[in-house]
């Protein structure tokens, strides 16, 4: 969505453009006022002399490194007077390179990071940040991995798969970003308090976000191993009820080797999902020992100076201020991901035969074992809440009516109420 605005801001620019005069002189233009800012300049420029929007606001960029607070292109200084670069300084500007420059500073604006100089870099940090650059692959890598595994499942595992297609997409657009700021890094040749400061923060993110996965996998793979336990155990009860049916084999009997043929696939598969997340919590294990300590760095250059009447100025592509950003896993989708989670979990646990509604489970494994039908319908309320927090109205509509044919009179009500409030929202 931010890239769409990217590209969208500067069309409405240009357009706006035709009804700005222009009041600079052919070399300057200034004094900057407060409702000025360096994309509102350059599209009066474009529309005057032609060219491309980002190239005009890199090209004045370039030629006035001092009219910017902590050198973010965002933040343009107030009363200041700009020189106004040639057309063809606009021409050598390259495209691509004008786009990474504003979407990094972007980034730098909304965390707060001053775009620190050339000479503040050091080969530590470079060598930092490539370690998180291959981290963050890993990490890819593994979400990716374990995508693949998930392709076969049910619906609902299904689900869980474009989940963590999303996450690979965020962390490869993390990447992205950790690449640009690496390419940055290796120009420079000295380094800075400031830069060491900001690589420990990373770091600490960094190992809190995989100790939270770490204790996601742990709680999975104890789940899965209860599972795998209550099939084994299911399995075994319905072998001593086959084994002690010495009679021909009538209709129930052919019944119960359905189920136990669908307990064995249900066991292989709990299995098979054990043994995934074994090995995706050693990854993760192994990536938390990884994580480099942050190395001592010399004293910091001195930093830009922000004017007491500087105001930053926010681009198209930044809409959340930086003093709002929260942990992702404190977020509301992955909220909405972690209640999906367990509500799959518990459909998993307690999914039945369903072939043709008149298959029993053994006396002995009906006892105590399996949710009831109350049971089924409270998940599924459960589950259409969660539908609605993840704004998938269409799949909450559908479970409610499911919940209306088969629910008693309370969950019928509950289900009633809930689409009541889907219909007016």
């Amino acid at each position: 969505m931010k890239l769409k605005t990217l590209f969208l801001a500067p069309l409405l620019l240009f357009i706006f453009a035709y009804s700005v005069r222009i009041t600079a002189s052919d070399t300057n233009y200034g004094p900057v006022q407060p409702n000025d800012n360096l994309w509102v300049i350059s599209g009066q420029h474009q529309a005057a002399q032609g060219s491309q929007l980002l190239k005009w606001m890199m090209a004045f960029y370039s030629a006035n490194p001092d009219a910017f607070i902590k050198g973010n292109i965002n933040l343009l200084r107030q009363g200041v007077t700009l020189r106004v670069p040639s057309l063809q300084q606009v021409e050598s500007v390259d495209q691509n390179t004008a786009l990474k420059t504003l979407v990094l500073h972007n980034v730098l604006l909304r965390t707060g990071n001053p775009v620190i100089p050339a000479s503040t870099a050091t080969s530590e940090e470079a060598q930092a940040i490539t370690q998180r650059n291959a981290e963050l692959l890993n990490r890819i890598q593994s979400l990716t991995a374990e995508m693949e595994g998930l392709k076969g499942r049910t619906t609902e595992q299904d689900r869980h798969v474009t989940d963590l297609k999303n996450q690979v997409s965020e962390l490869q657009t993390q990447l992205s970003q950790a690449k640009a700021e690496n390419a940055d890094l290796k120009a420079r040749v000295s380094g800075g308090q400031s830069a060491q400061n900001e690589a420990a923060t990373l770091r600490k993110e960094l190992e809190g976000k995989l100790q939270t996965r770490i204790q996601e996998l742990e709680g999975l793979l104890s789940q899965s191993k209860t599972r795998a336990g209550e099939l084994e155990s299911n399995l075994k009860l319905a072998k001593e009820a086959q084994q002690t049916a010495a009679s021909a084999k009538s209709e129930k009997e052919m019944q119960l080797e359905a189920q136990i043929v669908q307990l064995k696939a249900e066991l292989a598969e709990t299995k098979n999902y054990v043994q995934k997340l074994e090995s995706q919590l050693k990854s993760a294990q192994q990536l938390a020992k990884a994580v480099p300590a942050p190395q001592p760095a010399p004293q910091p250059a001195a930093a830009v100076t922000a004017t007491p009447n500087a105001q930053p100025v926010a681009s198209p592509v930044d809409s959340a201020p930086a003093g709002e950003d929260k942990p992702w896993w404190q977020t509301p989708p992955a909220l909405s991901l972690g209640l999906l989670g367990l509500l799959l979990m518990g459909l998993l646990f307690g999914r039945r035969s369903r072939s043709d509604g008149s298959s029993e489970i053994p006396a002995k494994q009906a006892s105590g074992r399996g949710p009831s039908k109350e049971d089924e319908i409270l998940t599924k309320l459960d589950m259409a809440r969660a539908y609605v927090e993840m704004g998938n109205r269409a799949s909450a509509r559908a479970v409610l009516e499911e919940v209306l044919n088969e629910g008693n009179d309370k969950a019928k009500k509950k289900a009633k109420g809930m689409l009541a409030q889907l219909n007016a929202a």
